[in-house]
């Protein structure tokens, strides 16, 4: 088939199923917001760039002629509903909804409303963000879960010398110094600085991946090792070096309750168990196959981290798992094709014109 990705920010969840549909076979173009991708962290094949919503339509409507079908990340929403106002009737819009931000809110909003009511299939990247479209949104479409698993190629050779540290991976990173509950850009489940510094009041050596550079400092002061965001191989080389890979956050955020992150798999691809704290659906994947651990206090996380005979028994289970290939992107490849061609059979191009999407 012939894919076109759209994405705004430089997004690794879209870069290992694009290389994953190429790896099969399929041809991808990426278009991708140029004002959020000034760091292309992920090299991303066959990109183009689009400036604002205007040329994103344009770009939609040149590739009209060679399109299959439109793959559209959100984070925001807006570049959703643009290619579904732009693309051919005849050519299916699936909506990649990895950020739903009415589990976060409790109200479904205007902006993902109409992604939903626009879209002919989406894919989610956990059981509860698909019942969380059913429950806010009413959508019923075809659906399909895919998780963001990395690639064979993924997995790095091990790095020496090891470091003794629990390892967090996540670029959105942001203390509560900075910004307040009161602030419209704050996430409660982006602030670890109490975290940090419980870690290290217990003698738990936290290294923090990817944090901004604006907010670093805050970390350092707490004791945690900080790191800038790193190109995806590196990353993942990286992170082969500690003992634990943690996800999650001790506040009982419903996005952590929800979510089912990137960062899990690439832990598990890096060979390093993880421990998970209020992260609910992912607790599920650790405990089903014995690769990590649940904790619910810090002398749990405590107990764990020190806890080496245990670390070396799920380190085992854990690379027994992946070099089985239960956790390869490329397992999901059939399952994005199978939801495509639904869509495609699902093509009644008159009901959907009424919807918005016309014929160009």
């Amino acid at each position: 088939m012939n894919i076109v990705f759209v994405t705004y920010h430089t997004c690794a969840r879209a870069d290992k199923m694009a290389r994953a549909l190429i790896a099969a076979g399929h041809q991808v173009i990426v278009l991708q917001h140029l004002a959020a991708s000034e760091n292309i962290l992920y090299g991303q094949q066959l990109s183009s760039f689009y400036y604002d919503q205007v040329d994103l339509a344009a770009k939609v409507k040149m590739l009209n002629i060679w399109a299959n079908v439109f793959h559209v990340h959100n984070e925001p929403n807006w570049p959703v509903s643009i290619t579904c106002e732009a693309a051919d009737a005849r050519i299916p819009v699936i909506y990649d909804c990895h950020d739903l931000n009415s589990m976060r809110t409790g109200t479904a909003g205007y902006g993902e409303t109409e992604a939903f009511k626009r879209v002919d299939a989406a894919i989610f990247p956990s059981i509860a963000y698909l019942q969380g479209a059913t429950k806010y949104h009413d959508f019923h479409e075809p659906s399909e879960l895919v998780y963001s698993m990395c690639l064979k190629d993924d997995r790095p050779t091990i790095q020496m010398p090891r470091i003794d540290a629990l390892v967090y991976e996540g670029h959105h990173i942001a203390p509560l110094d900075h910004f307040a509950p009161s602030n419209p850009l704050y996430y409660g489940y982006r602030d670890y600085i109490n975290f940090s510094r419980e870690c290290s009041t217990r003698n738990i050596p936290l290294a923090m991946y990817g944090t901004r550079k604006e907010f670093a400092p805050s970390y350092r002061l707490t004791g945690a090792l900080v790191t800038g965001m790193l190109p995806f191989p590196e990353m993942m080389k990286e992170m082969t070096r500690y003992r634990w890979g943690f996800i999650g956050h001790p506040d009982n955020h419903p996005q952590w309750q929800k979510a089912m992150p990137n960062k899990m798999f690439e832990y598990l691809t890096a060979g390093i168990p993880v421990i998970a704290w209020n992260c609910a659906e992912a607790e599920m994947w650790l405990e089903g196959y014995d690769i990590g651990v649940v904790v619910k206090s810090y002398e749990e996380l405590d107990i764990v981290f020190k806890d080496t005979k245990l670390r070396r028994r799920k380190a085992k289970k854990v690379a027994m798992i992946r070099d089985a290939g239960h956790f390869d992107m490329e397992i999901q490849v059939p399952k994005i094709i199978k939801l495509y061609e639904r869509a495609l059979a699902n093509n009644p191009k008159v009901a959907r014109c009424t919807t918005g999407r016309t014929a160009q």
